[in-house]
């Protein structure tokens, strides 16, 4: 926690990612100024729970968050290309999320979201 302090009174634009093996330390750590907590524990454990209801995405989310072979998340900008296109129309990837401004469009949504200039996208591809 000093290092988040000490690192962010030196550098207030510097990104810090903590890890915390409890839950209860999440709020410690964003109040040390982390900007993004992972709790392996957590996170493990849902993993578990997936396994027993859902072995087919419980494979898909292993590969994610444990490999670089099959499909990886990502994140760009959008391309001049894409701009005034739906995310469904860009190809070899799968858009689940854009970002615009501070607005964040989940994947229920997309269908309703024409791609603009300065928008982000959250996506999942194919890792070769």
């Amino acid at each position: 926690m000093l290092i988040g302090l000490s690192a962010k009174n030196l550098n207030p634009d510097i990104t810090i990612i903590s890890r915390a093996n409890e839950i209860e330390n999440k709020k410690l750590l964003s109040q040390s100024g982390a900007d993004h907590i992972i709790t392996p524990s957590i996170t493990g454990g849902r993993l578990m729970v997936l396994a027993i209801k859902n072995k087919l995405s419980t494979k898909l989310l292993d590969d994610l968050l444990t490999s670089r072979y099959g499909v990886d998340v990502n994140e760009r900008e959008v391309t001049i290309e894409e701009i005034g296109k739906k995310p469904k129309a860009i190809p070899v990837i799968v858009v689940i999320e854009i970002t615009r401004g501070d607005t964040i469009y989940p994947a229920p949504e997309l269908d309703n979201i024409t791609l603009e200039m300065g928008d982000w996208l959250v996506f999942i591809e194919k890792v070769v």
